[in-house]
């Protein structure tokens, strides 16, 4: 059951639509009933860069626990950037752009239980049934169940489960597959998993500037090459000099790396060596100053 769970959630990835705002909401099999709500957006709904969100209005449901799924800019591809219990996020390194947060209503009693069925597997069957190399379901041992070294894991919550998820995923998770999986699991005659989730998002939170784009006192600015190994060079001309902060993210807005150069008036070169611990594939390139900000993207081969 749970292999043909991946293999439905990968299907899903690629069939489903890509930008994954305006979908759902999205019901447990088990609690074809269960509402998420609609929970009130934050009195502001536009922060600075790099700041953080108000809470939000949380609903009265029918289940225990309540949470946010906060999904990146559409022109990220609207991928899981992370959860949040009460509606707060902190943007700190993360691009400008409009962010979705989706409200989901659960039981995490019974997550617990979901992952006391795993670790009661023996690894050769979570090899078997969830399709994945022996490393990865050792990965999903130890980080359910604990280890030698750490025999009491932390309590099994909503960011957990996630986590669990993106161990099982070839492909960066979205709402949508998140809900054929979720649903999948509840299909499963041992375990009750309700939950249900608002329309996608249920609210957005602006980050930043957005559609304006520049810092004052540095023009010219180009990123080089944009298809790049080893290197990329940051060049441009100051006519006032600042305090750069440049940082490299994955297309998830998850920061991988950051650098804080000091412009001086004058042709400005920085060397960004590119470590071998930064993935392939395109990369934002952010550079912020309290002057403004200016975000590009390269590809690393």
């Amino acid at each position: 059951m749970l292999q043909r769970l991946q293999k439905i959630a990968l299907l899903a990835a690629i069939l489903l639509p890509a930008f994954c705002y305006a979908q759902g909401p999205y019901v447990s099999v088990d609690c074809p009933t269960a509402s998420a709500g609609n929970p009130t957006p934050p009195a502001n709904t536009v922060i600075a860069s790099g700041g953080m969100s108000a809470a939000a209005g949380i609903p009265t449901t029918g289940q225990t626990h309540y949470g946010f799924i906060v999904t990146n800019p559409v022109s990220a591809g609207a991928t899981l950037l992370g959860i949040s219990d009460n509606g707060v996020y902190d943007f700190a390194g993360l691009p400008d752009g409009e962010y979705g947060f989706t409200g989901i209503t659960y039981n995490n009693a019974e997550l617990e239980t979901v992952a006391g069925l795993v670790c009661a597997l023996p690894t050769s069957f979570l090899v078997s049934t969830f399709g994945v190399d022996v490393a990865t379901a050792e990965q999903i041992k130890v980080y359910i169940c604990g280890s030698v070294t750490s025999p009491t894991p932390e309590p099994v919550t909503l960011t957990k489960l996630f986590g669990l998820l993106d161990l099982l995923a070839d492909n960066p998770q979205t709402i949508d597959s998140v809900a054929v999986q979720l649903n999948t699991i509840s299909g499963n005659a041992l375990v009750t998993v309700c939950y249900a989730t608002t329309v996608v998002p249920a609210y957005t939170i602006t980050v930043g500037n957005v559609g304006v784009q520049g810092i004052d006192g540095f023009d010219q600015i180009a990123v080089l090459p944009t298809l790049a190994t080893d290197q990329v060079t940051v060049r441009g001309n100051v006519t006032k000099a600042q305090n750069l902060q440049i940082s490299i993210s994955d297309m998830t807005g998850r920061r991988l790396a950051t650098y804080t150069p000091q412009a001086t008036v004058g042709n400005f070169s920085y060397d960004i060596p590119l470590s071998s611990q930064l993935p392939t594939g395109y990369l934002l390139l952010t550079i912020s100053s309290s002057e403004g900000i200016y975000t590009t993207r390269f590809m690393r081969q």
